[in-house]
């Protein structure tokens, strides 16, 4: 492959002054992250950090992060990222799995480092670093741009661990560089923008945006919280959002809505399936939104919706899809993740036409839409017919007053497997005014009753869940997606098997 225009070199050039990254009252502009990239990567090189290097990072979004990765770029170390949410043994485990050499730190860090402990790496804050930048500040716009090798190792990230255990995902340069091409090109980002970073960058959701502002010469914005979005979007004039579906519920239920939509170009939403009903809400309140189907081993998106049908992905540039026989999504193209490491070995899981199987079942209509059903490791059979929980879980959701629901399977002695489904209804109705009443449990009991008869409008009788729970109260998933395996296991406990 031909060699890149060094990104951060090209921005420098390209966008000078305007705002890279913001965090609260921190602003770089480009010719000021060239500067700290620079200082830090010196840094890194007195520390002992060399070409092939992995660096692991267990942190939150912090302006640093990025920084850090472009400076690992420079020397042509690749950055671990890490959630600093896991245990510490498990943190242990994961950078054994991902060959760390070194770890990151800075002074405020403070998640637990664990044992086998690599080489640790200090490294200065953002306000050191700018207290290290000369005044007037120098020109640091290179006469030529340098180049980059696209195959050049750039960062590992962990996939998300929804069907088994996470696995070590590592991305080039020109993943990064190819993947943000494309979606700046369906998904329009101009210099002076402002994405807001609503996503871990220990996500590659979230470490997506960082390289699609680095292209376009946008500002990448750290949220002030995890959980509320309507004040920054207000505050810093945000224009670009990527969500997932419980982030969004979040974003429409706050009273400064409104306001907020008004500086919004485009909401990237995706991380699962999307309830019809969810998005319907949102393109009514002026959100707008486009649904958009990816993966950490594509590098973030596939195919994502247009502003004419922001419901229907399209498959973008640098990236190709295929559907197998049975229904599985196959991608390749130049997006395509280096593999999964393990030590210092890189395999990466090709049919012997070069498709990447994803494990989620699909089609493609005639227009070139691509519609995802749900995981192929989530299917199950009951009395010989295929489920798909994601179908079930969609009629649930279209269902009035219903927000979030799961559907799981349970062992059956005659089916095998039958499906029950933990329902979260909407906060401000009552579970069964007619009964309200009741108890809840009783209340479920009785619903029961009414959802099987509203979903035997939409569904076959074998689809139609032999149970209702209520919503685990005070459940929280540890990470951004709702956590299956967690539902299957509560559902077995709640389960009386037929005798």
């Amino acid at each position: 492959m031909n060699k890149l225009a060094s990104p951060l070199a090209a921005a420098t050039r390209r966008f000078g002054d305007l705002p890279a990254f913001i965090a609260g009252d921190i602003t770089l502009s480009w010719r000021d992250t060239k500067i700290a990239v620079d200082l830090l990567a010196e840094r890194l090189r007195e520390h002992g950090v060399r070409t092939g290097d992995r660096i692991a990072v267990i942190e939150g979004n912090r302006i640093e992060v990025p920084l850090l990765i472009l400076a690992n770029l420079q020397i042509g170390a690749v950055t671990v990222l890490l959630s600093p949410r896991f245990p510490a043994a498990t943190l242990s485990s994961m950078r054994t799995d991902a060959g760390c050499t070194h770890r990151a730190l800075w002074p405020d860090s403070r998640t637990p480092s664990g044992s086998s402990q690599p080489l640790e790496t200090r490294l200065p804050s953002i306000r050191e670093l700018l207290s290290q930048i000369e005044h007037p500040r120098p020109d640091t716009t290179p006469r030529e741009t340098p180049t980059v090798d696209p195959d050049q190792p750039a960062t590992v990230v962990f996939t998300s661990g929804t069907s088994g255990t996470p696995r070590a995902a590592l991305h080039s340069i020109g993943n990064h560089y190819f993947n943000a091409l494309a979606s700046n090109e369906n998904l329009p980002v101009m210099p002076g923008d402002r994405w807001l970073l609503s996503l871990p960058l220990y996500h590659v959701g979230g470490l997506s945006v960082v390289f699609r502002c680095l292209l376009a010469g946008a500002a990448v914005v750290f949220a002030d919280s995890a959980t509320e979005l309507t004040g920054p979007i207000i505050r810093d004039q945000i224009t670009h959002l990527s969500m997932v579906p419980t982030q969004l519920r979040r974003l429409l239920a706050e009273s400064d809505l409104p306001a907020a939509a008004s500086s919004l170009k485009a909401i990237l939403l995706g991380g699962g399936p999307i309830p019809k009903p969810l998005l319907n809400q949102a393109l009514s309140a002026g959100l707008p939104v486009r649904v958009t189907y990816g993966l950490t081993e594509m590098t973030s998106q596939v195919a994502t919706g247009t502003t004419q049908e922001p419901d229907r992905p399209r498959v973008l540039s640098h990236c190709q899809v295929k559907i197998a026989d049975d229904g599985e999504i196959l991608t390749r193209g130049k997006t395509l993740f280096l593999g999964y490491v393990a030590g210092a070995e890189v395999h990466l899981p090709l049919d012997p036409d070069g498709w990447y199987h994803t494990g989620d079942i699909g089609s493609v209509d005639d227009t070139g839409a691509l519609s995802v059903r749900g995981r192929k490791d989530n299917m199950f059979v009951s009395g010989g017919e295929n489920i798909h929980p994601e179908a079930i879980e969609s009629a649930l959701c279209a269902i009035e007053g219903i927000d979030e629901a799961i559907v799981v399977p349970v062992p059956d002695a005659e089916f095998d497997a039958r499906p029950v489904a933990f329902i979260r209804y909407r906060s401000d109705i009552n579970l069964s005014n007619a009964h309200s009443e009741l108890p809840e449990e009783t209340r479920f009991r009785y619903d029961h009753v009414s959802l099987s008869g509203e979903l035997t409008k939409t569904l076959p009788r074998f689809m139609l869940p032999i149970a209702f729970h209520p919503w685990p109260h005070g459940y929280s998933p540890s990470g951004l997606k709702t956590d299956r395996a967690f539902f299957i296991q509560l559902a077995k406990k709640l389960h009386r098997p037929r005798t």
